[in-house]
């Protein structure tokens, strides 16, 4: 199967696509928003259309405490349905049954969980992006250092020819001849080494975007380069108060302490407010009995009205006291939540930022050493060609440029995680293909 070639932004953006965790927190919204809708309707009506037959066979007793053998039929249809005799309709045809307090705070409640829910979302969202960020980095590292391996397969090959060369030719010694060997032996087992670690990396990057695992995916080759997204050198307490602005865990948790004060009030005036039912049932109702000229007479238009408000105080109130401890008690978890998620982002972002500072050193410290070793490894070139000296002193100067190529390619992906996870802490979003560092 052909490799499948995609750069960082469409890693970045296929991300967002099919991600289970993602899609997970999406759900969340769609649930909240749900929730949303049913507490914005709690004054609204409730339509009940149905009908209801009684029919009686047997004594009744009357208020008066006689008792009467009686037969009778009842028939009701329209909007509501259960009613008996001289009795009210049981379920009303149009109702609204509410608590007035559930009815004000229900809604801001819900407001505020819908927005929770959606920075929540959104900081799954950024989490999952800057680890196909991290994936990507680390696949388009090993395919890196599988090139730095396959440039040194074919220099250190130069080198164990023209050192056999000269242990042929007796000027130089068979010895030479087999050390140069086996460096270059050496060099090809940790190239095949390093084409796991680019098969391993894209496996992770195929689980990230939920591709099938034995597709092969590569970056678009070239060598790696630094790109800054953030200054490493900012004032750290300006970069922790903007990620404080920016990150959507703190909108979150600032929604659920508002959720929480809500709920808070709601128990506080449910003592106070009542719970009220407006009911209005409109249909044919007719019946007869034994005691009636007609053993069933015709259906004829009904209608009732019936409202009713109810105070109600739970276990003498000590019910109620203990609802609004409750909710009281969630609010300080609430706080305690967002308090231990702003200590969290400080803390994301000093580590972030120091990580990128201690890199960008690094990087700079890994292009001197390839510069030197660059510049040492054409020195001994030059001197072998001019008859100076034999091919296996070369040897350790290849070495070198191979240690310091494969360090200024370990160090420059460092720098770029580091980069995206302080912009990722600081609050924004990487959906896109950062600049390169000058």
């Amino acid at each position: 199967m052909a490799p499948e070639t995609l750069d960082l932004g469409v890693a970045l953006r296929l991300a967002g696509v099919e991600n289970p965790t993602i899609n997970l927190a999406r759900e969340r919204i769609q649930e909240a928003l749900a929730d949303q809708l049913g507490a914005r309707s709690i004054l609204l009506p409730s339509i009940n259309v149905g009908g209801n037959y009684h029919d009686h066979d047997g004594n009744l007793q009357a208020g008066s405490g006689l008792i009467r053998n009686v037969n009778s039929q009842s028939l009701f249809l329209g909007l509501g349905a259960s009613t008996v005799g001289s009795q009210t309709v049981t379920v009303p045809g149009i109702r609204v049954l509410a608590h007035l307090g559930d009815a004000w705070f229900e809604p801001l409640a819900a407001r505020q969980r819908v927005s929770a829910r959606q920075s929540d979302a959104r900081a799954v969202e950024n989490d999952i992006l800057l680890q196909v960020a991290s994936a990507y980095l680390e696949l388009a590292g090993a395919e890196a250092l599988l090139g730095v391996l396959q440039q040194a397969r074919g220099d250190a090959g130069e080198v164990a020819r023209v050192t056999r060369v000269f242990a042929e030719q007796g000027a130089g010694r068979q010895a030479d001849a087999e050390r140069a060997s086996a460096r270059a032996d050496l060099v090809r087992r940790e190239e095949r080494a390093v084409e796991g670690d680019v098969a391993v990396a894209s496996a992770h990057l195929c689980r990230l975007l939920s591709l099938d695992p034995s597709v092969r995916l590569r970056s678009p080759g070239g060598a790696v380069v630094p790109f800054r997204l953030i200054p490493e050198d900012a004032d750290t307490e300006e970069l922790v108060a903007g990620a404080l602005r920016a990150r959507p865990e703190v909108f979150a948790r600032t929604a659920e302490v508002t959720e929480a004060q809500y709920r808070v009030r709601q128990e506080k005036v449910r003592p106070l407010l009542p719970l009220v039912s407006v009911g209005y049932s409109g249909g044919l109702f007719g019946g007869g009995g034994s005691q009636t000229t007609s053993s069933f007479g015709p259906l004829k238009q009904r209608s009732d009205f019936d409202t009713f408000a109810v105070w109600n105080f739970q276990g003498l109130g000590f019910g109620n006291r203990s609802q609004v401890r409750r909710a009281d008690a969630v609010m300080s978890e609430s706080i305690a939540r967002f308090d231990v998620t702003v200590n969290q982002i400080r803390r994301e972002v000093t580590e972030a930022q120091a990580d990128a500072r201690a890199a960008y050193r690094q990087l700079g410290l890994a292009r001197v050493a390839l510069g030197n070793a660059e510049e040492g490894y054409k020195l001994e070139s030059e001197r072998i060609k001019q008859g100076q000296g034999r091919p296996i002193e070369v040897l350790d100067s290849l070495q070198q440029l191979i240690d310091a190529r494969r360090e200024l390619v370990r160090a420059v992906i460092a720098y770029d995680t580091a980069q995206f996870r302080l912009f990722v802490a600081v609050g924004s979003t990487p959906d896109g293909t950062p600049a390169p560092l000058p």
